[in-house]
């Protein structure tokens, strides 16, 4: 139904109070009061996406060092290098003492059926000798306390075929001898040594050669000599043997 204009207001849509009577129209809104104080904080809402990343930032100040760290483990050992270049020769030593105590000797021939010093020796040369050495009677005198190096060879043959058999105690040898007692370098004849069905046979052999050989510390004033020891043998030999093969005998000071 058609509402009718209000009598007071003349308008179909007053909010007159019919009791009351019109209201009449709503004047201009006045001026705005002060802020009211502001209200407890609200939830937090969801967090939004995250932005794109901004750019690099100026590389700070170098902080202080650390503490070093505990010793890691040892590795593998590595391949070998290459040898480095051979260092610079270095200088050549003091020369050390000319040692001249010592001779060389030698004998063609000594035909002999007992024992005997050797005497009789040639030192000419390629031979040599010193003060120390006597060679008419064989025997070298210790011009100096020291060590000496010795050696010999000798060489020897039968004079006569062997018929009988050597005893077991009888090992005849050449000795160098201390002061014409002490045996210090010595060598057994080779002998032949057999028994068996019909034979037993021990004799020295009809050739042979012996060498003597060693290094002496010896005092001043010692004697050394050449000895044959027949030892019970009473075959005669050619000491020095046959075809001139002969005896060397020779001695040097080594310290």
């Amino acid at each position: 139904m058609d509402r009718q204009n209000c009598k007071k207001c003349a308008s179909k849509n007053c909010n007159c109070n019919r009791a009351l009577g019109c209201k009449g129209n709503t004047g201009p809104t006045g001026a705005t009061g002060p802020t009211g104080d502001t209200g407890p904080t609200g939830a937090t809402g969801a967090t939004g996406p995250t932005g794109d990343t901004g750019p690099t930032g100026a590389t700070g100040a170098t902080g202080p060092t650390g503490d070093t760290g505990p010793t890691g483990a040892t590795g593998p050992t590595g391949d070998t290098g290459p040898t480095g270049a051979t260092g610079n020769t270095g200088p050549t030593g003091a020369t050390g003492p000319a040692f001249t105590e010592g001779f060389s000797a030698f004998k063609t021939s000594l035909v002999t059926n007992t024992s005997t010093v050797i005497p009789s020796w040639t030192v000419t040369a390629p031979y040599y000798t010193t003060g120390g050495f006597n060679p008419t009677t064989g025997v070298f005198t210790v011009p100096v306390t020291g060590r000496y190096s010795f050696a010999a060879t000798l060489n020897y043959s039968t004079t006569a075929v062997i018929s009988l058999s050597l005893g077991s105690g009888i090992n005849p040898a050449f000795y160098m001898r201390r002061n014409s007692s002490a045996n210090v370098i010595g060598g057994l004849f080779p002998l032949l040594n057999v028994s068996i069905a019909l034979l037993t046979l021990r004799a020295i052999l009809g050739n042979g050669t012996v060498t003597l050989a060693g290094d002496l510390l010896l005092n001043a004033g010692d004697t050394i000599d050449l000895y044959y020891e027949a030892n019970g043998l009473t075959i005669g030999l050619n000491l020095g043997g046959v075809n001139a093969a002969g005896m060397v005998w020779s001695c040097h000071r080594i310290a």
